[in-house]
């Protein structure tokens, strides 16, 4: 992917211990590098004082840099389950702005403090699921995840964050966002990630905007 995903809004910054990455670990799945749809990419990072390990959208969703030259194997995906309308049209963007429009997610979102529930039931309801895998990571390393949504339609939009079957937070959401996860590494130097970020609204017209999500590794 050329380019960079601008973020707006000011991101809550949410904190997951090398311990509860741990304890989770059985409860969650890693990147299947299965299939047509599999892509080896190396995204650009944006321009910023700390540079993206990985940044993903809807058009770019994988990356693998499992293939040579790096002492850290990374890959990652993400995908959207949901009601997808298409990408936003944005007329005041129009005519200049190399970044692409978020993919809008609407139907079925679950009620505000709904539990986490079971991973299979999430695919059925409006979503995103990353899965990141990273191995060679050294003792004390941190990941910073950052995904940038936006609330569209009518009435409240939070979106809950969940690993496993835990949820980590519920963060109400505004038009242009960001939500943020800052992940211990685990003393074995292997990150195991599936998060998802599920769309929790009163009203069923709520839609949600999806441009990306991007880790910085520190």
């Amino acid at each position: 992917m050329r380019g960079s995903l601008v973020w707006c809004g000011v991101a809550v910054l949410h904190y997951v211990s090398r311990e509860q990455l741990m304890s989770l670990r059985p409860a969650m799945t890693g990147p299947e590098g299965e299939g047509t749809s599999w892509k080896v990419t190396h995204p650009d990072g944006p321009d910023t004082a700390v540079p993206a390990w990985f940044s993903l959208t809807p058009r770019s969703p994988s990356i693998d840099s499992r293939v040579g030259g790096s002492d850290v194997e990374l890959s990652a995906t993400m995908a959207t389950f949901g009601g997808i309308t298409g990408p936003q049209v944005d007329s005041s963007r129009r005519g200049g702005s190399a970044e692409p429009p978020p993919v809008v997610l609407g139907g079925n979102p679950v009620a505000p403090g709904t539990p986490a529930g079971a991973p299979h039931e999430r695919s059925r309801q409006c979503a995103v699921r990353l899965r990141l895998s990273a191995d060679g990571l050294g003792r004390g390393r941190q990941c910073l995840v950052l995904a940038a949504v936006s609330a569209l339609g009518t009435g409240d939009h939070r979106v809950q964050l969940l690993m496993g079957d835990t949820t980590v937070a519920e963060d109400l959401v505004g038009k242009d966002d960001r939500l943020a996860l800052l992940l211990e590494v685990p003393d074995d130097g292997r990150l195991l990630v599936e998060l998802w970020l599920r769309l929790a609204s009163t009203d069923a017209r709520a839609q949600l905007g999806v441009r990306g999500v991007q880790g910085h590794l520190l």
